[in-house]
């Protein structure tokens, strides 16, 4: 961390961080889960059951395994404990600049009609690879397993999740039936979805889709949103060390450039578990509280269940 992952992805090493082994019962303000997604819901729930809780819990997507492992005895927990521990998902995308400023050209502009969403998170494994060099191939962590929150529909779950964000942002109703496509590689000891894609209506009648996959190459990170009279793509690494939005509202057609290095990716995330540290935010409001990735996890749930007895699924209830 201090010798080469750092200074690596940021340029320095910042000495104000205390690198140690930590026991579960420390004292934190923020305590953050960034470990492999099968113990993520394990010491969530030691952390709330503590005495000293922290003050903010962070958990890393995906929440969990697509068994949902965990995850009543979590829910009850949450409940329980949520005036005084405010819990956040790693859905760190939704509270970058690119996509704030979509936020506020959606609002600004006179977009007609919401006709459909499609999302797109389609990251070769390699990229993966290069930023956890100690990792040389999918079946060295979790990454190469469905069942421990591996492959493209969990570990990608970025795509899913900016469709659930704008469906919301456009009070457009719960996903209520979907269609699951997927390949699923099984081989020298691997077992992943290697493609994923996600047919989607809602109730109030939004259609659209959502593809993640682990092979396309340079990647693929947008959202498109199909207006009567227009449309707006957000981009994630629209090209090196820019993120794009690029619309079209009637006759006006603009592409806006934010330019950005690698730590660009998580400030806003920091920033705004700051904000809610000093009780700045609305917590039920926020993009990212941990009922967004309750119910992510629960679509990938149904998701696979679609896939293996090949229907869609209908009428869901997450």
């Amino acid at each position: 961390m201090k010798k080469k992952i750092f200074p690596t992805r940021y340029g320095f090493w910042d000495n104000k961080i205390k690198l140690k082994t930590s026991d579960i019962d420390d004292y934190f303000d923020i305590v953050i889960i960034g470990t492999p997604p099968s113990s993520h819901l394990e010491l969530a729930i030691r952390n709330l059951k503590k005495n000293n809780k922290p003050k903010i819990l962070q958990i890393e997507k995906p929440l969990c395994t697509p068994d949902l492992k965990n995850l009543k005895e979590f829910e009850y927990l949450r409940k329980r404990y949520y005036k005084n521990v405010q819990i956040f998902g790693g859905y760190n995308h939704l509270l970058t600049k690119h996509t704030k400023i979509s936020e506020k050209i959606l609002k600004k502009e006179n977009f007609k009609n919401l006709l459909y969403v499609k999302s797109y998170n389609n990251e070769n494994w390699s990229e993966i690879f290069k930023a956890h060099f100690w990792l040389k191939s999918p079946k060295d962590s979790y990454l190469g397993f469905f069942n421990k929150g591996g492959g493209a529909l969990c570990e990608h779950s970025h795509g899913l999740a900016a469709w659930v964000h704008y469906c919301d942002f456009f009070n457009k109703g719960k996903i209520n039936s979907f269609n699951a496509e997927m390949k699923i590689v099984k081989e020298n000891s691997l077992y992943y979805d290697q493609i994923s894609n996600l047919q989607i209506r809602t109730s109030k009648n939004l259609i659209g889709s959502v593809e993640q996959d682990t092979i396309t190459l340079p990647a693929q990170k947008k959202i498109r949103l199909q207006f009567s009279n227009g449309y707006l793509e957000n981009y994630v690494n629209y090209k090196k060390n820019y993120d794009a939005i690029l619309f079209k509202c009637g006759e006006k057609t603009k592409k806006i450039l934010i330019k950005k290095i690698r730590s660009d990716d998580f400030k806003g995330l920091v920033e705004h578990l700051e904000q809610a540290l000093k009780k700045r935010i609305n917590y039920k409001k926020s993009p990212i509280n941990i009922d967004k990735s309750i119910y992510i996890m629960k679509l990938i749930n149904f998701a696979f269940k679609s896939y293996k007895k090949k229907l869609a699924v209908n009428y869901i209830n997450v």
